[in-house]
């Protein structure tokens, strides 16, 4: 709005000075026109009063010559009277009247000349000459005239024009005045809103400077932590060296355990067949065991029946008879309980090492995850791709990056 404001201005005040300069360039040339006029008034003036005085001089000389030439013909008629006078005059007049008749013909013979030259007609031609030229002068000053009328007709529309750019520019004074005094206004509003901005800009400056003291103190820890993190960095850069190497190791280490975990998973599968195998002998041995019980249990009712059948044999036959075959029997059945402790024990041995074999196969299967899961994680952490780092430094980290963190060092 203000500079729109100033702009309008801008424009109205070199319009102004357009017209303030066309009046002045209508005042000179008025002006100079006026100084024209005046001096060709002057000059016809000059020439007029000139001419006036001419013609006054050769009317003043006309009366002169015809006052002498009345004179002289006064004088003529004196003298031709007095040429009748008697001859009885005293001689004394007589002297006076030569003397008087001397000056008499001196005034005859000038009159005579004037005479000569009035009817020669040169004094009627001069003055005619003088009359034509007056009547020339008296056109060219009417001529003359009438240009100082065209001229004071266009200094009168000058002047005119002049009054109008006059109110015209008293209009536009008026009216840059009304500008300035808003122009004035707004400057108060600008300067209001000027000092509420600067005052917001210091606290918005304060409010930086104590930003950006912060943000130092965050630089240098930051600077501090990638110093830490450089310094990680190459232990983790050796780190990964030594992983490297501790990779191809447990890859060679997993070769040999993939190979021993066939191996085991074969020795495995005999184990449980062998266990299959123990399973079965161990049920036939509860079989031979519950036949001897049996065959044990029919003796010992034989010789129940024996002995309350009273048969003709003697006791002690029929004792040692009876011992013989319990001992057998017992000793059949004691032989089969030593088989099925021994299944039994070969039962729970192989029945251990499986467990001890599926232990050792979910170690080693975790293991080999391990060991894959640091494979990745060393082959993502090169030292010269990386845009992340994953620190654990006391516990777990988290994951920093690197180039936002050099960003923001710049930045501080």
């Amino acid at each position: 709005m203000h500079e729109q404001t100033q702009n309008e201005l801008a424009e109205l005040a070199a319009t102004h000075q357009s017209k303030i300069k066309e009046l002045h360039e209508l005042t000179e040339k008025l002006q100079e026109m006026e100084r024209k006029h005046e001096e060709s008034k002057a000059t016809i003036e000059i020439q007029q009063n000139e001419l006036q005085r001419e013609l006054t001089d050769l009317q003043q000389e006309e009366s002169a010559l015809r006052v002498k030439f009345n004179s002289l013909q006064e004088e003529a008629d004196l003298r031709n009277t007095e040429k009748e006078v008697p001859n009885n005059v005293c001689h004394e007049d007589r002297g006076i009247q030569v003397e008087q008749m001397d000056k008499i013909d001196k005034l005859f013979n000038g009159a005579d000349e004037l005479e000569n030259i009035v009817n020669s007609g040169k004094l009627k031609h001069s003055l005619k000459d003088q009359m034509d030229d007056l009547t020339k002068l008296q056109e060219e000053l009417s001529s003359k005239n009438e240009v100082i009328e065209a001229n004071e007709q266009e200094i009168l529309s000058l002047k005119n024009d002049l009054d109008s750019a006059r109110m015209a520019a008293v209009e536009n004074v008026s009216e840059v005045t009304l500008l300035r005094h808003k122009l004035s206004e707004r400057e108060d509003e600008m300067k209001t809103l000027l000092e509420s901005a600067t005052s917001d800009l210091q606290h918005q400056l304060s409010d930086a400077k104590l930003e950006i003291d912060a943000r130092t103190n965050t630089a240098d820890q930051l600077q501090d932590q990638l110093a830490e993190m450089e310094s990680c960095l190459s232990e983790l850069q050796n780190k990964h060296t030594m992983e490297v190497e501790s990779r191809e190791r447990c890859e060679a280490e997993l070769k040999k355990f993939s190979e021993e975990k066939e191996r085991q998973a074969i020795s495995l599968t005999e184990t449980n067949r062998e266990l299959q195998a123990a399973l079965y002998a161990r049920a036939e041995l509860l079989e031979q065991e519950e036949s001897i019980r049996m065959q044990v249990e029919e003796s010992e009712m034989m010789l129940k029946m024996c002995s309350s059948s009273g048969s003709e044999l003697d006791s002690e036959d029929e004792n040692s008879l009876s011992n013989g075959a319990l001992v057998i029997y017992r000793g059949k059945l004691r032989n089969l309980r030593d088989k099925l402790k021994d299944s039994n024990k070969a039962l729970e041995a192989s029945q251990v090492e499986n467990e001890e074999l599926k232990d050792h196969l979910s170690k080693v299967q975790e293991k080999m995850a391990t060991d894959e899961m640091v494979t990745v994680a060393t082959q993502e952490f090169q030292p010269h791709v990386p845009q992340e780092v994953d620190l654990l430094v006391g516990g777990d980290c988290p994951v920093v990056d690197v180039k936002l963190l050099q960003d923001e060092l710049d930045g501080a």
